[in-house]
């Protein structure tokens, strides 16, 4: 009788473990229907202005706070009720956005140090190890569908329409089916790419470690073109119309004239750019140096000014809503501006940020680099 008490007692302490605050819940069965989701490339358009439509958050309140194991180096991609991130320790997680509670969870055979794309009902993930695979994840339960060993991912995937494009650290840069993984063609650069692919008519623009630009045609990979960058390309470009806005690890951003690719101008300081531009509606381009600095590049100039210091050191986080730009630094700290440089609210939170946040209906998505996912709200 006094075993049976201990192992009931044992249980009942189990049981209310898992019931304490910083749990994890257990999963949910995933929404009916499913979300349609179509996020081609980083922060969701080659403007980098996926976001741009959506409200930020009136105060930064915290919603929630989840744990999505370590190391979130690249935006979550969100499509209500379901919020979707790779981490740094093998899995791609899928969560509600509603409340934080986890859907389902895939262990992949490598980090995933980059974004994640989706569209046709699958979101793809890239792996960044030498034998590392790319995966399409069903969004119901994150079965693979589809996976292919190609190396390692030296950037986020693309994806135009029925096809996947990936470049690696081989300097291969590879095109798949979408449907089945199946190879399409493989073309060999000069050097590695600095950055994802930005499709360009029929075209692929493909920033190298050489401190070149590649074009390679789209439908057979073939290189047709290659320029001069004028220094090494820090960070995914943003295009608009015929002109590509490049990053520089020197400073500042890079015009490009397509599709010649000819070199237009340069703009900024001398602070590396590590966050992707954005292009606001009207032509703006923003951009955000590693101190911090918060720069804009009216339509038309050739000449950017400060919109905003606000002090620190700062990666990638940078997010352009419709309320003005989320920025967050790598001290934790999360600002949102306003578009005419003043602040509209700050907040700290409990880890580094480096990565952009991700916006829809009034609510941002911040991902801190030791593996959690904040709701603001």
């Amino acid at each position: 009788m006094g075993a049976r008490r201990s192992e009931a007692l044992t249980l009942a302490l189990a049981l209310g473990a898992l019931a304490l605050p910083g749990c994890a819940p257990n999963p949910v069965h995933a929404p009916d229907p499913l979300p349609v989701v179509s996020w081609p490339t980083l922060l969701g358009s080659v403007r980098r202005d996926g976001h741009a439509k959506e409200p930020a958050p009136d105060s930064p309140r915290v919603a929630w706070s989840i744990g999505a194991g370590r190391g979130l180096l690249a935006p979550p991609l969100v499509a209500a009720p379901m919020l979707f991130t790779g981490t740094s320790n093998r899995m791609v997680m899928a969560f509600s956005s509603e409340n934080g509670h986890p859907y389902w969870e895939r262990h992949i055979d490598g980090a995933v140090g980059s974004a994640l794309v989706a569209g046709a009902g699958m979101v793809f993930a890239a792996s960044e190890e030498r034998e590392g695979t790319v995966y399409a994840l069903e969004l119901a339960h994150g079965r693979a569908k589809w996976h292919q060993r190609v190396g390692f991912a030296a950037a986020a995937p693309l994806l135009v329409g029925d096809t996947l494009l990936v470049a690696l650290e081989d300097r291969r840069v590879l095109a798949l089916n979408a449907a089945d993984g199946e190879e399409r063609w493989s073309s060999r650069l000069p050097a590695p790419a600095a950055t994802t692919p930005v499709p360009y008519r029929d075209l692929l623009l493909v920033a190298a470690r050489n401190d070149s630009i590649y074009a390679l045609t789209r439908a057979n990979g073939r290189i047709v073109a290659r320029a001069p960058i004028g220094g090494h390309a820090s960070a995914p470009p943003a295009l608009a119309g015929d002109t590509l806005y490049l990053p520089l690890e020197a400073g500042g951003i890079v015009a490009l004239g397509l599709p010649a690719m000819a070199r237009l101008f340069r703009a900024g300081g001398s602070a590396p750019v590590l966050a992707p531009p954005a292009l606001g509606a009207d032509g703006t381009v923003y951009f955000l140096d590693s101190s911090a600095e918060l720069w804009k590049l009216p339509p038309g100039s050739a000449s950017a000014s400060r919109l905003a210091s606000l002090g620190g050191a700062a990666r990638g986080g940078l997010t352009l809503t419709a309320s003005g730009l989320l920025v967050g630094r790598l001290d934790g700290v999360l600002t949102l501006v306003r578009l005419d440089g003043g602040t509209a609210w700050t907040t700290r939170l409990d880890g580094s940020i480096a990565a952009p946040a991700a916006v829809v209906g009034g609510a941002a998505y911040v991902p801190l680099q030791g593996g959690r996912i904040v709701k603001i709200q």
